[in-house]
């Protein structure tokens, strides 16, 4: 993204652009961290539990079957012999 020029208010305040936000998902109460290097000014939005629940909806979940001994069959289970290996 192009940077866009943004100005202090007398307040000594800046404001977060409208389209930012939007994309985002910036909304009154959203809380961000905020990191100063050198000459740089960082803004991160801090995951709330919505955004969470959103992230977690998209993991993939597979029941993995074990026999007495802790084994499981990985050809009737690849993605999690995958994850096993390949971590």
């Amino acid at each position: 993204m192009k940077p866009k020029i943004i100005n202090i208010s007398q307040k000594d305040q800046i404001v977060i652009p409208v389209f930012v936000r939007k994309d985002l998902g910036l909304e009154k109460g959203t809380k961000l961290s905020l990191e100063v290097n050198r000459d740089q000014i960082s803004l991160k939005k801090i995951p709330n539990s919505l955004d969470w629940s959103n992230l977690l909806k998209q993991v993939s979940v597979e029941r993995v079957e074990f026999d007495k001994d802790g084994h499981y069959d990985a050809p009737k289970h690849p993605d999690f012999h995958d994850w096993m290996v390949n971590g």
